[in-house]
């Protein structure tokens, strides 16, 4: 603290040699000129550390520094009164700016960590808000994801029922067809079986009334079991076809037409000609036979059998009912039903062509001999 010592007593030997010589021009008004400078060159240290960082115990160095006079005086050996007070009040306005340095540089210290906590919060928040928006971004992504998932979801469940439920629909009318069906061929069998019943029932009133004249009516049967087979094979010939000599054709004059306007001729109805149109021959038409002979190659044993009842199977089922009747008739058989007298007559005739007991007596090479099979007169007759 010497050295402040000294400097201060240099300041204010200059501070009273100024004072004498100001003394000597007259009595001087305000603070010395030296207070004053000294107050200024405080402010503007002051300033000064406010812009620069400077630690606080380079500024008090600065500032102890600065206070004093840049003419340093040595020559200075006694103090005076006037000068020792003079020094102590710079002294203490030296203090008071230290202090109000001090207390400057430690708001400006705590201003700047107050800026430094601001902006580390500040971007803290920045990042905080940015991992939220980031998160709130993955959220939604999310969330639209997962709509999209659940729509894809509905849309295949909506299929799926859509398909079960068409299967289901497809499989009941189906079940509806069917019971439609059954309930339509029920029916027509039904009716079918009726209508037997009833040409039954009239066959026997026809036999129980015709008992009375079965004379009148046998020649009948005899001329209807011959003509049944007959059949037209071949149109009948009115005449001899005319035969055409080989004529010349006809030589015709020229066509002349008149030099001149003809007017033309009204033509009525009297002088038109009618055109004579040629007769279209119809053709007559032909009468198939109900049963038509055939015959049937014939093989040995009970496989011949079975196909000649096979075969007349076929023949016999798309008679009608009477036709049946006038079979049963011929061939001796009880009419009951027409199914079961289909299957009567092919048993009968299988009977007659191979006999009650089928048997394999006969060569092996006969096996291309032919069953004659016909209807009405010659059934019986193969049989006797």
């Amino acid at each position: 603290m010497a050295g402040h010592g000294e400097q201060r007593d240099r300041g204010g030997e200059y501070w009273e040699y100024g004072g004498d010589r100001g003394y000597e021009r007259g009595p001087r008004r305000g603070p010395p000129t030296s207070a004053l400078t000294v107050m200024n060159r405080g402010t503007m240290l002051i300033s000064f550390l406010v812009h620069v960082d400077i630690p606080a115990r380079g500024r008090l160095r600065l500032q102890t520094l600065d206070v004093g006079d840049p003419c340093h005086h040595a020559d200075t050996t006694t103090s005076t009164r006037k000068r020792s007070a003079s020094s102590d009040s710079l002294h203490l306005k030296v203090a008071e700016i230290d202090k109000s340095v001090a207390a400057v540089c430690q708001y400006v210290e705590v201003e700047q960590q107050k800026k430094a906590v601001k902006e580390r919060r500040k971007a803290e928040k920045d990042a905080e808000e940015r991992a939220m928006a980031e998160q709130g971004e993955l959220a939604l992504k999310k969330e639209e994801e997962e709509k999209v998932r659940k729509a894809m979801e509905r849309l295949e469940e909506m299929n799926k029922n859509v398909d079960i439920r068409f299967v289901v629909r497809i499989g009941e009318l189906r079940e509806d067809v069917r019971d439609h069906m059954r309930h339509e061929i029920c029916e027509a069998f039904s009716e079918l079986c009726a209508a037997m019943a009833k040409g039954k029932q009239e066959v026997a009133y026809q036999q129980e009334v015709g008992s009375e004249s079965s004379a009148s009516s046998s020649e009948n049967e005899e001329l209807g079991a011959r003509t049944r087979n007959l059949s037209i094979s071949e149109k009948p010939k009115h005449g001899p076809e005319p035969v055409f000599e080989v004529s010349p054709p006809m030589e015709l004059p020229a066509k002349r037409t008149l030099q001149g306007a003809v007017e033309p001729v009204k033509l009525t109805t009297g002088l038109t000609r009618s055109r004579a149109r040629g007769k279209t021959k119809t053709p007559i038409p032909k009468k198939t036979p109900l049963l038509i002979r055939k015959k049937i190659p014939a093989s040995i044993g009970a496989g011949g059998g079975l196909k000649l009842e096979r075969q007349v199977m076929h023949d016999l089922k798309n008679l009608d009912a009477l036709v049946l009747q006038n079979i049963c008739k011929d061939e001796g058989i009880a009419y009951n039903g027409k199914f079961k007298v289909i299957f009567d007559i092919a048993a009968h005739r299988t009977r007659v062509a191979y006999g009650s007991d089928v048997e394999t007596d006969e060569d092996p090479s006969q096996g291309g001999n032919t069953v004659e099979i016909a209807s009405g007169e010659e059934g019986k007759q193969e049989g006797g």
